[in-house]
């Protein structure tokens, strides 16, 4: 096409917005042909300062697996897979098989849970700019 250049035709990353009595999540609508490829990529954005420092600066937090169970809410929803913890609040709209299901599992563990059903799905792929941090 002419008049276009690579960028774009780039994705630019999401804006990300937490959920906020003014703004609560579930006001938020699925995304048309969401999937859970579309929110890697999107998820860019995602990125914290923490997440950006270079070499040994960077240190790891680590949350008790009672921490991550109070984050049990489609508002605020923690799972650990393969012993780290993401949140997936923003993943959930994006999720294939839809919010709720993914969400019934938030606070938990959900490594069997994944192999169970989508042992071929790239989880840390997906979720990779949602990382909190380690269970102690």
């Amino acid at each position: 096409m002419q008049g276009t250049t690579d960028a774009d035709n780039t994705l630019k990353p999401i804006n990300v917005e937490k959920c906020t009595e003014e703004s609560p999540c579930s006001l938020r609508k699925n995304v048309q042909g969401a999937n859970q490829m579309l929110f890697a990529n999107l998820s860019e954005g995602f990125k914290n300062e923490e997440e950006q420092v270079e070499g040994d600066e960077k240190a790891i937090k680590t949350f008790t697996r009672e921490e991550v169970a109070k984050h049990n809410t489609s508002k605020d929803a923690w799972v650990i897979y393969k012993n780290k913890i993401y949140e997936i609040t923003y993943y959930l709209l994006y999720h294939p098989g839809g919010e709720d299901i993914l969400a019934e599992q938030a606070g938990n563990d959900i490594t069997d849970y994944v192999f169970q059903y989508h042992q071929w799905v790239n989880v840390e792929r997906i979720l990779e700019h949602t990382y909190k941090g380690m269970p102690k």
